[in-house]
């Protein structure tokens, strides 16, 4: 199958973090992880609840209600995934209630993809399956919850807390995940903020994988990289991020197509940070 190439906005800073993996063969150490025999694939818990909640908070707002406490309504009855964002990206009733204004044709279209997206939870399951088909025996996907935020992040995974307890899981704001040509550039001067909504399965194997790295190395171990900043280095982002983009194209041909481009043309200076 010849592989499908996207994009992914990103900041020439994290590009330099996150794309440096053609640089240092990291492939090979992807490629020994991905050897290892697993058990039969669980299948990951797939909710889109939130979703449907934000396509009902749009309705309302176009029916006469206030967007400001429809949006407080929407975030806190939100799904467990709405933590990752509401603690790290500042989500909030203000900041959603402010993109709405900022941009309502967008934010509209994005309410609409709901069905459509739930739609795609076979592909989605495949994809998920075919990463955990060549992980270590004994990793387990987690529940990935599908959101829609303030356009501050994509897709991230991390811990959240459930009835049972705090629990890993990955949460996706498909705001980031949705371009395609049905999307009113005139509300973005800058350019399409995200990836193309075909991509989307490639977003959660992505996170997925990251999921997979901290349940084989342990919590703390994983965390450290962020935490210590005597490890908080180019190559150690770059085995991170370019063995979870690695794992991306084994499981579904699709690659950050950008990151590559980016490689090639500040191979001097990427070398130099090095």
């Amino acid at each position: 199958m010849k592989p499908i190439t996207m994009k992914a906005t990103t900041s020439p800073r994290l590009r330099s973090a996150k794309t440096i993996t053609r640089l240092t063969g990291l492939a090979m150490a992807c490629a020994l992880a991905w050897a290892s025999a697993a058990e039969e694939p669980a299948g990951a818990p797939l909710v889109y609840d939130d979703l449907d909640a934000f396509s009902a908070a749009v309705a309302k707002i176009d029916s006469g209600s206030d967007a400001l406490p429809t949006m407080q309504s929407y975030i806190a009855q939100a799904s467990p995934g709405m933590q990752i964002f509401t603690s790290r990206f500042g989500t909030n009733a203000e900041s959603m209630a402010e993109k709405l204004a900022s941009h309502p044709n967008y934010y509209h279209y994005v309410a609409s993809l709901h069905a459509g997206i739930k739609a795609e939870k076979a592909e989605l399951q495949k994809a998920i399956g075919a990463l955990q088909s060549g992980a270590p025996a004994g990793v387990r996907p987690v529940p990935v919850y599908f959101l829609v935020a303030n356009m501050r992040a994509g897709g991230n995974p991390g811990l959240v807390q459930t009835p049972e307890g705090p629990r890993p899981a990955i949460a996706i704001a498909i705001e980031l995940m949705a371009m395609s040509d049905d999307v009113d550039l005139a509300e973005f001067p800058k350019g399409p903020p995200g990836v193309k909504r075909v991509h989307l399965p490639a977003v959660a194997v992505h996170e997925m994988s990251h999921i997979f790295q901290m349940q084989i190395q342990g919590m703390d171990n994983y965390r450290s990289l962020y935490a210590d900043p005597a490890r908080s280095t180019n190559l150690a982002f770059a085995i991170r991020e370019g063995c979870a983009d690695f794992l991306v194209w084994r499981a579904t041909k699709m690659r950050f197509e950008d990151r590559y481009q980016y490689v090639t043309e500040h191979a001097d200076q990427l070398w130099a940070e090095f």
